[in-house]
This record gives structure tokens, C-alpha cells and sequence, in this order.
């Protein structure tokens, strides 16, 4: 009577892996709750099988038949050519995870912004600098915002932990050197993404007579992707500009035929991400000013620099704060907003936030 109560090492092993299955479904269910329904039986079967997989390995390493529960007769039994079409399947899924943009569950999409470069930081070992790179998830895509002035940028993305290898594509603002001089630092670490920038942005340009323009060695390079006019990226990603002038520009210049003029900043594009029912637009700078450019665009949330630095604390930045709080949108600003001007105009634009290096948002 007693041997119908004993169970073959093959049903133990059987048990364990659904109990796996149980647990890690369990598991996945109750810490899990954002995921769809069906991800946390389809992760609980895909750990049993795991477990399953380790007992036949052992079973077939130590002899030991009652430990393989998975049979592999089928594959032995494939011919040679079959044998070579399913190694080459499998070769292509790995070099296909490799590139593969990240997984998002549904009802769980969210854009996520971190700031790797930017002219504060208050974390303990982020780096900053003056300049600016954002670090984007969005629409599926994987996205760099300009690179900062130098390789802080890939101090900093360590730190973080934003793997600058994965990045599908980056995108330079302008040609400013505090938004591209981390450019070819990029390009040594990641082999694959494609820069898209304006053609104009290799032009020399200055801040009185200093020298502030991408390094001129890139010009050429076959990574960057240089545009002359407004282009959808797919996916619900868009470069775009405006062609209103841009407002006085100061000591900023570009030498055109053998002398300096001011910088018109034909070379200034923006981020339009729509994705979830909203708008969301990036920008680095905003020379052309951010009041038309909301204006244009209608964004939802902008994201990027004011350039308000400089502007003294009075009416004029107030009104200014006035017009951009009745616009609507959320925002997130930085950089050449100036840290002072930002500390006034709170009073002024009710949802505005500071984006300083290594802060992060979900959107």
C-alpha cells in the first residue's frame, strides 16, 4: 500500500517546478500590480520551466534519467541543415535583444526625463557643469537631448545608471558647445545611435570673441545626420523649429563671410514627443524665444532652458513669467534659465519645477 505513496524523483522534481510557478506568479500579482494580467502567469510559467531546465541539466550531466524532465529528443532528431536554420534563428534573437527598444506594458506607459548634465547638481557624487543632456524614454525610443560641454556626461550616465550604449538616437539642439562638446565623447561609447542636428550647426559661432561652436573635426562624420528642415522621427517623435526671428541675441554671433554677425539661430531645433493624448516639447535653449515657441507649439509640458539668464529681477522677467504661467503647460526648466531668475519667477509660474543633474521625472 505504502508504495502508492511514493513519488519518483521525475514527480518531485515536476512539484518543485510548479510550485516555482505558483510562487513566482503569486510573487508578480501582489508587487506587480501594474503589469497587464496575463504577464505574471506568463513569467511564473517561464520560471518553471527555468527550474525544469536546471534539473534536466544536472540529470544529464550526472547520468541520472529521473531528473530529466525535459526531453530534448525532438532537437537530436533535427537534420543537419535544420540543426544550422535553428542556430541562426537563435543568433539573430540575440543580436536582436542587443538593439531592442525597452518592453512597456500597457496602461503602464510613462515618459521618463533624467537630467545627466546641468549647471547644478544636488546629489552627492553628480557631477555638473554649465551645459545640458537629458537622458529620454519615450514612444518606445531610447533618446539622448544634447551632450553637455565634456565627458561628465559619461561620469555622470554611470552614476546614474543609464547605459549610453543603449541609446537609440541622439539629437543636438544647437551648436553650442555646452550642448555638443560632450559629443564625441558620445560617439566613442555608442556605435550605433544616429545624431540628427541642423546643417547650420557647424558654423562657427561666438560669445563676444570667444569661440563657442562644436569641435570642427565632427563635421563630416557619417554618425550625424544633418537637417535643413522639420522631420518626423516615427513613432510619435518629431524635430521641429519655428522660423520667427530670434529675439536680440546679445554678444552671441556667428562669423559669416569673413565677419561676425548676430546669431539668427537658424541652427535651433526642439523635441516634439506625442505620445499618451499629450504633448510634451524639448528644447534646449530657447533662443528664439520660449514665449513664441509655446505659443507655436501648445505643448502640454516643455521641458528645457528659458534663457532668461542675465535678465534682471523686474518687470520684464515678470511679465514674462505672467505670460508663460497663462499658457498652460507644465514646466520642467534648467540651464540657461539662471538659478536666480528661476527662484523669482516661482512666484509668477505656478507649475514650474528645477530640473538640476541627476533629478529625474515620470511624465
Amino acid at each position: 500500500l505504502n508504495s502508492y505513496f511514493v513519488m519518483k524523483p521525475s514527480a518531485w522534481v515536476s512539484l518543485i517546478c510548479a510550485l516555482v510557478t505558483l510562487i513566482v506568479v503569486i510573487l508578480c500579482s501582489v508587487y506587480g500590480k501594474k503589469m497587464a494580467k496575463l504577464i505574471p502567469f506568463i513569467i511564473g510559467i517561464l520560471s518553471g520551466y527555468a527550474v525544469g531546465l536546471i534539473f534536466t541539466l544536472i540529470g544529464i550531466g550526472t547520468g541520472n534519467a529521473d531528473l530529466m524532465i525535459i526531453d530534448f529528443t525532438p532537437f537530436k532528431a533535427l537534420t543537419a541543415d535544420q540543426q544550422v536554420a535553428l542556430q541562426n534563428i537563435l543568433n539573430a534573437i540575440d543580436k536582436g535583444l542587443d538593439n531592442a527598444a525597452p518592453i512597456v506594458v500597457e496602461g503602464d506607459i510613462k515618459m521618463k526625463v533624467i537630467s545627466l548634465v546641468e549647471n547644478t547638481s544636488k546629489k552627492e557624487h553628480i557631477l555638473s557643469e554649465h551645459g545640458l543632456s537629458l537622458y529620454i524614454e519615450a514612444c518606445g525610443r531610447r533618446i539622448l537631448f544634447d551632450m553637455g560641454q565634456s565627458e561628465i556626461l559619461l561620469e555622470n550616465a554611470r552614476t546614474l545608471g543609464v547605459d549610453l550604449l543603449g541609446i537609440d538616437l541622439a539629437i543636438l539642439s544647437h551648436g553650442h558647445y555646452d550642448h555638443g562638446g560632450g559629443l564625441k565623447a558620445f560617439l566613442s561609447v555608442n556605435k550605433k545611435a544616429e545624431v540628427f542636428l541642423r546643417e547650420s550647426a557647424h558654423l562657427p559661432y561666438y560669445n563676444g570673441e570667444k569661440y563657442i561652436g562644436l569641435d570642427p573635426t565632427l563635421k563630416g562624420d557619417p554618425r550625424l545626420t544633418e537637417l535643413n528642415e522639420d522631420i518626423s522621427l516615427g513613432d510619435g517623435l518629431s524635430l521641429v523649429s519655428i522660423n520667427t526671428p530670434a529675439p536680440s541675441s546679445g554678444q552671441l554671433s556667428v562669423r559669416r563671410g569673413g565677419r561676425l554677425i548676430p546669431d539668427g539661430f537658424d541652427h535651433e531645433q526642439y523635441l516634439l514627443i506625442e505620445e499618451m493624448g499629450k504633448r510634451i516639447l524639448v528644447s534646449g535653449c530657447s533662443h528664439k524665444g520660449v514665449i513664441p515657441i509655446v505659443e507655436h507649439f501648445k505643448p502640454d509640458v516643455f521641458i528645457g532652458g528659458l534663457h532668461f539668464m542675465g535678465l534682471p529681477l523686474g518687470d520684464e522677467l515678470r511679465e514674462r513669467g505672467e505670460r508663460l504661467d497663462a499658457l498652460g503647460c507644465d514646466i520642467y526648466t534648467c540651464h540657461c534659465t539662471g538659478e536666480i531668475q528661476y527662484e523669482f519667477l516661482k512666484k509668477y509660474i505656478k507649475r514650474m519645477k528645477y530640473l538640476s543633474a541627476g533629478d529625474g521625472i515620470e511624465i
